[in-house]
């Protein structure tokens, strides 16, 4: 695989918040703990061994999750065993738990965590342990019940009433999904292995609900490399986030903090990602996550099925921890309050989203940690980047929209269609006109500007009629560019929001997570474009 660099700001899809973070803005410097540089982020640790985490307790649950998934083996059991030890951190990210990864982010987040734990891992004697947070809570099933394949969406629905938390979701009616996306698969060069992956994953006996079968499909992909998965909706980890909780509850810091900072965010030009509630939190039950609502010293889920006095939730917290779910402002919270983290690895969204949290880390007592920006690439066939090239369009240019590529692209190869000189010449020469008009007399003026304006509008539509003519004539490589702007651009957006790993595993086999391993920094500097040869 060959691997060519451009900075995140010519590919026009980021937005200036994230460029400016990357850079190390000075006008983000107070939304921040460190900006993400592999030497401030080891310096981390000697804020986080200064707080006390019951790191049995987090090895005993991750331990029996895995025992759970029936993939416990002896590599994975010495991770396990070394969080218990205080010199070991983690480097971590999440995602929801989308079918079979879904876009190939999700891979590239994974590979760029993998990668700065081992960055790290070489400046001393601390050791660093690269974990994928389980979103398994969220309860948004339409944004993962689906796989894009081939220009075909495959979608899954589950038989379920209510809203209930993603990862206790049924794999029992995956057999239908996985046999329609093993068609596609038929006769493709590592069918085999492909099939083996998404069936031990998902269709296996032990597979009972969502949140075992992602910690299978992760562990499986990314075997060769070291790597924890953990799925937080469990009762031990929600105890150690009690005091964070009855907080929330009795005082609604989350809102008050990350309100202050969204709007010094704003005051320096930005803008919030996330939005922000009174209070921040679900509640959770056997079929349903509903938001908590607050009115005057009353609680109440958003449907009312539940209510409480101030005492009452309190109490309820006490007893069962578990049924309480931090919202997008508190998650990320819960994280650092249960893990030894010194970083998190996420996508501009999630940076940006991050840069309103600072306040809320503090106020809660917890480290706010680096917030690194994933790697970001396309994966394109050195074939296809051929063709390309021989229409003489750089890469860089495909970033455009369609429309405004192929007029760039039509008016480089045709002389005849500009008429910018003869407009300019025409509004040269009708100066005069317009000036004898107002010496005859001055309201004429007017006129004549308008008639300057009609004629110049007429070259406009004319010249458009010469474009169109032009993109006619030049059909063939007109419709070659737009067809490897679609094929790149998927859905008019960057490839890796809507391809996912399925078609490059089928083509290059397990081998290609290797390869783009290789191609991930640990902290990016810059867009990757990924060229491929034939298999």
């Amino acid at each position: 695989m060959q691997i060519e660099s451009f900075p995140f700001s010519r590919t026009k899809s980021f937005s200036k918040l994230f460029l400016d973070y990357i850079s190390g803005s000075v006008s983000l410097q107070p939304f921040v703990s460190v900006f993400p540089e592999i030497t401030s982020i080891e310096k981390l640790t000697t804020q986080i061994e200064t707080r006390n985490f019951d790191r049995n307790t987090l090895s005993t649950v991750i331990r029996k999750q895995y025992e759970k998934a029936s993939i416990l083996d002896e590599k994975t059991l010495k991770l396990i065993e070394s969080l218990k030890e205080k010199n070991t951190y983690t480097v971590t990210t999440g995602h929801q738990l989308q079918l079979a990864g879904g876009p190939l982010f999700f891979t590239f987040k994974i590979l760029t965590t993998i990668r700065l734990a081992e960055e790290l891992n070489k400046k001393g004697d601390k050791k660093f342990i690269p974990i994928f947070w389980l979103a398994s809570e969220d309860h948004d099933i339409e944004e993962i019940n689906n796989i894009s394949l081939f220009d075909k969406e495959f979608k899954w629905s589950p038989d379920i009433d209510g809203t209930p938390v993603s990862g206790s979701l049924s794999t029992g009616g995956l057999q239908e999904f996985f046999s329609q996306v093993f068609e596609l698969l038929r006769g493709s060069r590592y069918e085999t292995e492909l099939k083996k992956l998404l069936t031990s994953s998902y269709l296996d006996s032990c597979s009972r609900n969502l949140s075992v079968a992602t910690t299978r499909f992760v562990s499986q992909l990314f075997k060769d490399f070291p790597l924890l998965v953990i799925d937080s909706n469990d009762p031990s980890l929600k105890r150690m986030f009690v005091d964070v909780l009855h907080k929330e509850t009795e005082t609604g810091f989350s809102y008050e903090e990350a309100k202050t900072t969204t709007s010094q965010l704003e005051q320096a030009g930005y803008s919030g990602q996330a939005s922000i509630r009174e209070l921040n939190l679900f509640y959770i039950n056997e079929s349903n996550r509903e938001r908590i609502d607050k009115d005057g010293r009353t609680f109440r889920t958003l449907t009312g099925s539940k209510e409480w006095d101030k005492d009452s939730i309190q109490t309820e917290i006490e007893e069962h921890p578990e049924r309480f779910s931090p919202n997008v402002i508190l998650r990320p919270v819960y994280q650092q309050v249960i893990l030894p983290n010194v970083a998190y690895i996420g996508g501009p969204a999630e940076v940006a989203y991050w840069l309103q949290l600072k306040g809320v880390f503090e106020k809660a007592g917890a480290v706010f940690p680096a917030v690194v920006h994933r790697n970001s690439a396309m994966i394109v066939e050195k074939k296809m980047l051929d063709k390309i090239e021989k229409t003489g369009v750089a890469i860089e240019d495909l970033f455009t929209q369609e429309e405004e590529l192929v007029t760039s692209f039509v008016k480089k190869h045709a002389s005849q269609i500009d008429l910018s000189n003869e407009k300019e010449k025409v509004s040269e020469h009708f100066q005069s006109v317009i000036m004898k008009a107002e010496k005859t007399d001055p309201t004429l003026k007017p006129a004549a500007e308008a008639e300057l304006k009609r004629i110049i509008h007429s070259m406009d539509a004319f010249e458009h009629k010469l474009l169109r003519a032009e993109k006619h004539k030049q059909e063939q490589s007109v419709n070659q560019l737009r067809k490897a702007k679609q094929k790149l651009f998927p859905g008019n957006g960057l490839m890796e929001r809507q391809e996912t790993i399925l078609p490059y595993y089928m083509k290059f086999g397990p081998g290609f997570i290797h390869e783009l391993y290789k191609a991930m920094e640990p902290v990016p500097a810059s867009f990757k474009l990924l060229i491929t040869e034939e298999a």
